[in-house]
């Protein structure tokens, strides 16, 4: 009798508290079961919610959907000069932008050289963009990780023109855009870091759009 008391208890001492967590009763008295309500209500206030949801829409947004590649004159990691020529040169061109200072662009590298090698075989090339290159010893770092890992893919170092339409549009690294042989600057973005896989599969559904 006792034991049977003791998990009546329990029971009713879980469902209060799971009450007391997702349950929420709302100003005209009905009641709703909210899992994330629970998060924003006991962790968050409501400033730092708006932050998040802004943040995830900015991750959804590329800024630079159907503008045209700009003109530019830069250098890549090894002092040749890199004009948007390059990009006629394919039909379609992953630019990849990254720094050195994160873990992420430095962790999924192998996996963009083995992209690389496959897309290549598509008419397709990958280009990189260090960002944040501001000193000798950030190009320094950037030479030093492209060799260490060895990436055959051209990294370019952005010339102004590259940093103020391109660049400059995303605070935040990894992310990739879509340039075709006319360079036009398609919808599809790729915010973060991901596999080959995914990669090569979002590769595939871009290459429809340009006439695979």
């Amino acid at each position: 009798m006792k034991k049977k008391i003791v998990i009546g208890l329990t029971i009713v001492i879980l469902l209060g508290i799971i009450s007391f967590m997702f349950i929420e009763i709302k100003p005209d008295g009905s009641i709703s079961f909210d899992i994330d309500g629970y998060y924003k209500r006991h962790f968050m206030d409501e400033d730092e919610f708006v932050n998040l949801e802004e943040e995830a829409l900015k991750l959804e947004t590329n800024s630079v959907a159907g503008k045209k590649l700009v003109s530019f004159e830069a250098e890549d990691l090894n002092g040749n000069k890199i004009t948007e020529k390059l990009f006629k040169r394919n039909k379609l061109t992953m630019l990849h932008l990254w720094g050195t200072h994160c873990s992420k662009c430095i962790k999924e590298m192998p996996d963009l050289e083995k992209l690389y090698k496959e897309i290549s075989k598509k008419d397709v090339n990958l280009v990189g963009i260090v960002t944040g290159v501001k000193e000798d010893e950030n190009k320094k770092e950037a030479k030093n990780i492209v060799k260490k890992i060895g990436l055959t893919y051209t990294n370019i170092i952005p010339d102004k023109s590259l940093i103020d339409e391109i660049v400059s549009k995303f605070d935040y690294v990894p992310v990739s855009i879509f340039i075709d042989q006319e360079g036009n600057i398609l919808k599809t973005h790729i915010a973060g870091a991901n596999s080959y896989e995914e990669y090569l599969e979002i590769i595939n559904e871009v290459l429809k759009d340009v006439g695979n």
